[in-house]
């Protein structure tokens, strides 16, 4: 019976080797370049299987019924069978680094002992008892098996010296060949006695006694060194897959300089070389981040690493809208995915413009069949073009501001000096005229001609003020302030001193604006004083109106005058024309035309239109300098009820 002493060494025996199998068994190995990963799964089978075994020692099954016994040593065949085919396969692989005894390795490690071996084991089997047979196969299994492990660990680190040196794994790989080596002494010579040589001479039943709790510690030592060793080595995957995703990164950078030459994208591949990085892996997870992503996106490494791309890199146009997901094609299409003028979303939710390179990446690695997404920083490029389409817009708007003054003033010009010269020629008759009267003494005629010749003259400063007032619309215009529009209507009404006759109505919605009064109020001004003067009654009815027409106003000013004919409504909008020439002494016909001029110069149209029989209607839109001050305009349907008489 064993002591509860040698019952904790046989757990703790038992446990190394089940955490060295579990801890190669968990390691992420596929497609790794070490050759290593190739064999491990063999000593991860050994430490899984003879851990167990060692625990099976604990409850004593090797001193229970023949049929448990002979279970315990079958098993403990097995268990050492993967330790035996570890070591010949990493030799076998790493049997160039053994110089000139690569063929004695070679053929110490040949398949074809294996043959031998099983008839062997199949006769003690077959003629020994179990214990004997126990004995047997620590000789020819775990002896041979533990000796080949430790020397291929040495072979292989000589092999791969260039890799693993920088990675200071020299001396784990020198201590698990040791623990190798040890436990091959331990467990493969130190065996309890057996009825056939070796066992039955160089292992006493009495050394047996007095030193079991001995052997088994110092297994058990050996096993844990071996265990703990092999633990630090596996670090070597994990470097390994740092160092493929180095090569990704350089792959990368390479596959845009010839992204660059193909398609002439020089400048903006420049700025990617220094721009931020992120490795995005098969399942579309970020793997890793340079310190410019995590800047720019504002995301500490912890809270990016590991999560889905499409959580913490998201992604729209410039319109803010994206329906592909261009980092998920990459990873679908393994195409390389450049985009520009895209933004980035950062964790505080605003946005950044960014042009970026997806690169997929097929390499060996944690980054195999992922992505490197490359990316820079374009804010300022983004605010330059912004800056150059608003000059080049403001300079075309200035274009054709002055092309259009240029053809007005040619007009004005034109006509001005044409309308001007009639009165003169007029004063000019009228001054000899007068000279005549004075020569022939006649008071009545000279009075007469005088008067004339007073109109004439009002005539000429009522055309030279009009001329003014048309050449200044729309160059000086007072800050925008609130201005009522109903209100203002009202005391126009009673400033034109208009006719008690006609019975003006104005809509009770005029709305109340942030916007130039003086320009505004000219415009009401000179049609309702138009309505009225060319009315051709002596009552009348006009009607004001206004209503939202998104960023402006439309107004209407109608009546129920003569109307005005197709063919004159563009007519009248220009400078010195007055559809009856007998107006000409009243009107200088320069009214509409100024109208035309300040609603243009806001931005803003006039339409001029007419009934079948009576009546026309002057509509102009206005621009909503500011928010509305007025209550929300009611439905359509009830604007009738909303027209108060004047």
């Amino acid at each position: 019976m064993e002591t509860p002493a040698g019952n904790l060494i046989y757990f703790i025996y038992g446990l190394a080797f089940i955490l060295m199998g579990l801890s190669i068994a968990v390691q992420p190995r596929l497609e790794s370049d070490f050759a290593l990963a190739r064999p491990l799964p063999f000593l991860a089978a050994f430490g899984i299987l003879h851990g167990v075994h060692e625990w099976m020692e604990v409850w004593h099954v090797d001193e229970g019924s023949p049929a448990a016994r002979q279970t315990a040593a079958g098993f403990l065949a097995v268990s050492f069978l993967p330790l035996q085919e570890f070591g010949r396969r990493l030799v076998r692989l790493s049997s160039p680094a053994a110089g000139r005894w690569q063929r004695v390795a070679e053929w110490c490690t040949h398949p074809i002992w294996y043959l031998p071996v099983a008839l062997l084991l199949a006769q003690l089997a077959l003629n020994f008892e179990p214990h004997d047979f126990a004995v047997a196969t620590r000789y020819l299994l775990a002896f041979p098996g533990a000796l080949t492990s430790a020397i291929g660990l040495l072979l292989y680190y000589r092999s791969e010296a260039d890799r693993l040196h920088p990675m200071g794994l020299k001396r784990y790989f020198y201590s698990a060949a040791g623990g190798f080596a040890g436990y091959a002494v331990a467990a493969g010579l130190l065996v309890p006695p057996a009825d056939f040589f070796p066992a039955n001479r160089y292992s006493s039943e009495y050394f047996f006694d007095a030193a079991e709790d001995s052997v088994v510690g110092l297994r058990t030592l050996f096993a844990i060194v071996a265990a703990v060793s092999l633990g630090l080595i596996l670090r070597m995957f994990r470097a390994e897959v740092r160092l493929g995703v180095e090569r990704a990164i350089e792959h990368a950078s390479h596959c845009l300089s010839e992204l660059t030459e193909v398609t002439q994208r020089h400048e903006q591949i420049l700025r990617i070389a220094g721009s931020g990085l992120v490795g995005i892996n098969r399942k579309g997870r970020c793997v890793f981040a340079n310190p410019t992503t995590l800047e720019v996106l504002g995301f500490p490494e912890a809270e990016l690493i590991g999560r889905p791309c499409t959580e913490v890199i998201r992604c729209y146009d410039a319109k803010g809208e994206l329906k592909n997901c261009p980092f998920c094609e990459a990873l679908r299409t393994r195409k390389p995915t450049h985009r520009s003028e895209m933004l980035f979303i950062r964790r505080d939710g605003t946005s950044v413009p960014v042009e970026f390179v997806a690169e997929p990446v097929d390499e060996p690695g944690e980054l195999d069949g992922g992505l490197v997404l490359s990316f820079i920083d374009i804010s300022q490029r983004w605010k330059a073009e912004q800056r150059l389409r608003y000059t080049t817009s403001s300079l075309q708007e200035k274009t054709r501001k002055l092309e259009r003054a240029n053809a007005d003033l040619e007009q004005y010009a034109y006509i001005a000096a044409h309308d001007l010269k009639a009165p003169i020629r007029a004063v000019s008759m009228l001054v000899t005229v007068i000279e005549e009267d004075f020569q022939h003494r006649d008071p009545q005629s000279l009075s007469k001609h005088a008067g004339l010749l007073r109109e004439r003259v009002t005539r000429m400063d009522r055309l030279i003020n009009d001329l003014l007032r048309y050449a200044r619309a729309g160059s000086v215009n007072d800050p925008p302030e609130p201005v009522d529009t109903r209100a203002m209507v009202h005391e126009l009404i009673h400033f034109l001193a208009l006719p008690s006759s006609f019975r003006i109505e104005v809509d009770a919605a005029m709305p109340s604006l942030v916007t130039w009064r003086t320009p505004l109020s000219q415009i009401f001004a000179n049609l309702l004083g138009n309505a009225v003067a060319h009315h051709d009654r002596e009552n009348g009815h006009i009607r004001v109106t206004a209503h939202p027409c998104g960023k402006f106003y439309e107004f209407e000013v109608s009546d129920d005058g003569p109307g005005i004919r197709e063919e004159h409504r563009e007519t009248i909008l220009q400078v010195f024309q007055v559809l009856n020439p007998g107006e000409g002494t009243q009107h200088s016909g320069l009214g509409l035309a100024l109208v035309k001029k300040l609603v243009e110069s806001h931005e803003g149209e006039l339409f001029v239109e007419s009934g079948e029989s009576r009546g026309a209607t002057f509509r102009f839109t206005w621009p909503v300098a500011a928010n509305s001050l007025a209550d929300a305009v009611p439905p359509a349907d009830n604007r009738s009820q909303r027209i108060s008489e004047v």
